[in-house]
């Protein structure tokens, strides 16, 4: 993104990627998420509520809604949601931002190798929800 081919984390090719962006949503996926056709008309107009910071669907993975042994939540407030984290991150890909909450918070932080993703939400759930579209929408 700057010239240089320097490897510098996860964290610094998203942000550099969501600076590029002139879209007012953005939506984030690894290397191996695959979006259903109807994931966009389904996901992003949750974020036309302004209390929602961030959105997402239900996930198919090896053809079942879970992740490990744990069943993924459904929509809670945002207390619950913050509790939840401290189990384990279940928006592991496919998750949807409106790009102005997205560089309030400054992007994701650089100084974590893995689960960068994990501690922006955390940050954004201070302030905003994050809506659980409950389809499956991505694998």
């Amino acid at each position: 993104l700057d010239g240089t081919k320097e490897n510098r984390g996860i964290a610094h090719g998203m942000n550099g990627a969501a600076s590029m962006a002139t879209a007012d949503r953005i939506v984030f996926m690894g290397a191996d998420d695959i979006l259903k056709p109807e994931y966009l008309e389904r996901v992003l107009p949750a974020l036309d509520d302004p209390a929602v910071g961030m959105a997402s669907a239900l996930p198919e993975q090896f053809g079942e809604k879970r992740f490990g042994d744990m069943m993924i939540p459904r929509n809670m407030d945002r207390f619950a949601l913050k509790q939840r984290f401290y189990f384990g991150n279940f928006l592991y890909g496919g998750v949807a931002f409106r790009k102005e909450v997205f560089d309030e918070f400054g992007g994701f932080d650089q100084a974590y190798d893995c689960c960068c993703d994990l501690e922006l939400f955390v940050r954004m759930l201070a302030k905003y929800e994050i809506k659980l579209i409950e389809e499956v929408l991505y694998r």
